[in-house]
């Protein structure tokens, strides 16, 4: 049977159409408790780091010979900065760690971005994942936390510690 060139039935090869690939799950921030544990840990640093400048301080005042050292209104301006700047430190940095710490897992990966200063972003193939490890010290037990260290095959970066 003869058909005109318009009724005859194609030879293109038949595509199938695939869905595309779902998109990644966002990043997701980390616990709220984290924030409150990096809080923690910061004044207790700019506590103990205080408590050292000012019995520095108070020794430099009373030691015997002190006019060979620093004048003393370098040693009060030293005594009064050191305290406000570890305060500001111990306030500000953590809640900015905290916005900027980020992390997914999905099929094929491990992400975790973090850094204040120096951004990073770690995208781990969880085909390379080893093993892990969980740690806990008394502040993260206190308050439901951990970390989460993942050691990957590799030589340049052979563990991401989350948390």
């Amino acid at each position: 049977m003869n058909l005109p060139p318009e009724e005859q039935p194609s030879t293109a090869p038949v595509v199938a159409l695939q869905e595309p690939s779902p998109a990644p799950p966002a990043l997701r921030p980390l616990p709220r408790a984290a924030l409150t544990h990096w809080r923690q840990r910061a004044w207790i640093r700019t506590a103990v780091f205080t408590l050292i400048a000012l019995i520095a301080f108070l020794v430099t005042l009373f030691l015997p010979g002190s006019g060979e050292l620093p004048a003393p209104w370098l040693r009060g301006l030293i005594a009064a900065i050191i305290p406000p700047l570890s305060a500001v430190h111990a306030g500000a940095l953590p809640t900015l760690r905290y916005a900027r710490a980020r992390w997914r897992v999905d099929a094929t990966t491990i992400d975790y971005h973090h850094g204040v200063w120096w951004r990073t972003e770690n995208t781990i193939p969880r085909s390379r994942v080893q093993h892990i490890e969980v740690s806990q010290g008394p502040l993260q037990r206190a308050l439901g936390l951990a970390s989460l260290i993942i050691f990957t095959a590799g030589e340049q970066l052979n563990s991401v510690t989350i948390g």
